[in-house]
């Protein structure tokens, strides 16, 4: 399964991947994508099922940036709106936490979540702090102080937490902090280790909403570090491969800080953490305007992309159970389904309206 992809580095040569001019990422494997990937992501899903999202005025949200599966419940986190709501396995709304303020249990920013067999985590850098709820319920714990500014949150098995940070232009911390992309804390949020540090004065030229995905026990990260991703053990994070993404047009190392350079030139680059489903690994790349969603087939060692018509990969935001799972507005469904994308049973079509959201179940061959 997975270890076919990230083979160990004794037996595959090294890839230089690149992040900046003077540095090298030394990388344990290396995926090729190619100049225009064949249109051949339908040939890869077997089946398509979908999950209505239940709707209230309460869990109205306008975005997903984070999407998790974790005791029996589907906690989506909207970060515009600071809110994240729970849904439970037939897409009816669980409970809502969605309290911005500056008194118990309030937040001023909700940058990220994780969850755990306990707790939601939220990520407020504003005040510094990570509130604590109860995993089942909303109900409001208790708060802990934040180390460091982060960008995401992940929690491991052994009760530690995974803190990502990348330096982005036009952006400046009111204290601070050392120079490392992650950052390994206790149960309590104090450090244990940093990783992967950066120079003074580095700067990244886009940011992303989150900055991990997770695979069975693999906890992947990705930023604009490298045209690529790392991979982690979820048991404690202390080994791990890099995996470079080959771009036949990627960004010359000279440009990677320059965002002008990035968001106009002819170049391809990960916009979202690729998403890893079994020997799967799906993507979304961007090149000026343009977004695309692909998806590696270990099979065939290549990229692969999306047809105009028929079964279409919409971004991925989290694998559940071998599937990939996105997200889809009812308000679409009836276009997509004149395209030749897949029927949703009568049940589902019935709940539809102009408020639904879909959640889609790709099941790869």
């Amino acid at each position: 399964m997975i270890e076919r992809i990230f083979l160990v580095l004794s037996l595959c040569a090294l890839a230089a991947c690149s992040s900046r001019p003077d540095e090298q990422v030394a990388c344990d494997r290396a995926l090729t994508f190619g100049e225009e990937p064949s249109p051949s992501i339908p040939d890869r899903i077997r089946q398509v099922d979908f999950l209505p999202l239940e709707f209230s005025e309460a869990a109205r949200f306008r975005n997903a940036d984070k999407l998790r599966f974790r005791n029996g419940l589907i906690y989506l986190g909207d970060f515009g709106s600071r809110k994240l709501i729970a849904y439970d396995s037939l897409g009816r709304v669980s409970f809502v936490i969605d309290r911005h303020g500056r008194g118990p249990g309030e937040y001023l920013e909700m940058k990220s979540f994780t969850v755990d067999d306990r707790n939601v985590y939220i990520v407020d850098n504003a005040t510094r702090r990570v509130l604590l709820y109860d995993c089942h319920t909303g109900a409001f714990r208790e708060s802990r102080p934040l180390p460091v500014v982060a960008w995401d949150i992940e929690a491991l098995y052994n009760g530690d937490f995974v803190l990502a940070f990348s330096p982005l232009n036009g952006g400046a911390l009111s204290a601070a902090q050392p120079n490392y992309r992650l950052f390994v804390t206790d149960s309590v949020f104090a450090v244990k280790r940093g990783m992967f540090g950066f120079d003074s004065g580095y700067n990244e030229p886009i940011g992303r909403p989150a900055y991990f995905s997770i695979c069975g026990d693999s906890l992947v990260y990705s930023s604009f570090w490298f045209d690529g991703f790392t991979v982690f053990d979820r048991r404690d994070a202390v080994g791990f491969r890099h995996v470079a993404i080959d771009f036949a047009r990627g960004i010359p190392a000279k440009y990677r800080q320059d965002p002008d350079a990035v968001l106009n030139g002819p170049y391809r680059y990960l916009v979202a953490v690729p998403v890893l489903c079994g020997d799967y690994v799906a993507v979304d790349v961007c090149c000026g305007e343009y977004l695309d969603t692909c998806l590696y087939d270990p099979e065939t060692d290549c990229f692969v992309g999306n047809s105009a018509k028929g079964v279409y990969l919409f971004p991925p935001l989290a694998s559940d159970k071998g599937r990939l799972v996105s997200l889809l507005a009812g308000s679409s469904y009836a276009n997509l389904v004149a395209e030749g994308f897949p029927r949703a049973s009568a049940a589902v079509e019935r709940q539809l309206d102009e408020n639904s959201m879909l959640l889609v179940f790709y099941t790869l061959r």
